[in-house]
């Protein structure tokens, strides 16, 4: 019942360390596909990355 018990805690370990090792790169692929597109003069043409000014809403 304990070899049960243990074989049963490793192969959940086992799991969960391959599910975040997947995270991971897909995670770096999507990090590398973002990056990816620049301009001419090397700037990024994302347009999260535009300098926005802080927004003061009034109330």
């Amino acid at each position: 019942m304990l070899s049960e018990y243990w074989g049963i805690l490793i192969s959940l370990l086992v799991f969960v360390v391959l599910l975040l090792v997947c995270m991971d790169i897909l995670s770096c692929k999507s990090m590398r596909r973002r990056d990816k597109p620049t301009e001419a003069d090397g700037t990024s043409s994302d347009k999260l990355a535009r300098p926005t000014a802080p927004s003061h809403h009034a109330t």
